[in-house]
Order: C-alpha cells, then structure tokens, then sequence
C-alpha cells in the first residue's frame, strides 16, 4: 500500500478549505439565531437602521403610557 503524503501547499488548500467551510457554516448559523419567527407576513429584511427605530418607537410609547397610568 502506498503511504500517504502531504505537500506543504497541499497542506494549506486543505486548511484554507477547512477554514472556509467552517466560516460558511457559522454565517449560516448566526442568520438562522438572528432571524425572526415568520409569522406568515410579508415583510422586508430589517435594516440596523429599522431595527433601531422601532426599538426607540417601542420605548417611547411605553414611556408614554407608563406616564398616563
């Protein structure tokens, strides 16, 4: 049987394409924790920007009605 061998820049392509993939997958992982349920709407992608606003909208609004009670 012949042995295996590994050249040096055999060696890297195979971690740089290790290294990849493993990126790849964690993008893939973080968007699916970050995404919302879907709650059958039709909705855009939420920008930083939108994100922010309705979260300022939201504490607003609480703090008005935290002022009428």
């Amino acid at each position: 049987m012949l042995r295996y061998y590994m050249t040096p820049e055999t060696r890297q392509a195979v971690i740089d394409e290790s290294n990849r993939l493993i990126a790849t997958r964690a993008t893939i992982n973080a968007s699916r924790t970050r995404s919302e349920p879907d709650d059958g709407g039709d909705r855009e992608p939420a920008s930083a920007d939108s994100v922010f606003a309705r979260l300022v909208a939201d504490l607003q609004s609480a703090a008005a009605r935290s002022r009428c009670e």
